[in-house]
């Protein structure tokens, strides 16, 4: 009788501790969906217009050393089959520019 009663708590402490890990993992609050591939609005799953860093690599100070700078922004528009075509392509200046005339 030991036996099964020892037998008993063991599956219940299993049952107990399988469900739990269960409710944990149901209280995560879920991630949304996202595109990774760089674009700067990718938390828009519907977004018409996709926008995108350009950028450049430049010399570093150090031998042997190369930079990622950001030149400006490209702008797709992504038809409803998923195609994008390039809309505009804006460099840093003239976004500078624009910003400067208070556009």
């Amino acid at each position: 009788m030991l036996k099964w009663r020892n037998l008993l708590l063991v599956v219940l402490a299993l049952s107990l501790l399988a469900s739990a890990g269960v409710v944990l993992a149901q209280d995560e609050e879920p991630i949304p969906p996202f595109f990774t591939d760089g674009r700067l609005n990718g938390y828009d799953l519907a977004a018409p217009v996709v926008v995108y860093y350009t950028h450049d690599t430049v010399a570093g100070t150090n031998w042997g050393e190369f930079n990622e700078v950001i030149t400006g922004l490209e702008l797709w528009r992504v038809s409803g089959e998923g195609i994008g075509q390039k809309i505009l392509e804006l460099t840093n200046d003239e976004i500078n520019e624009a910003v400067a005339r208070g556009h």
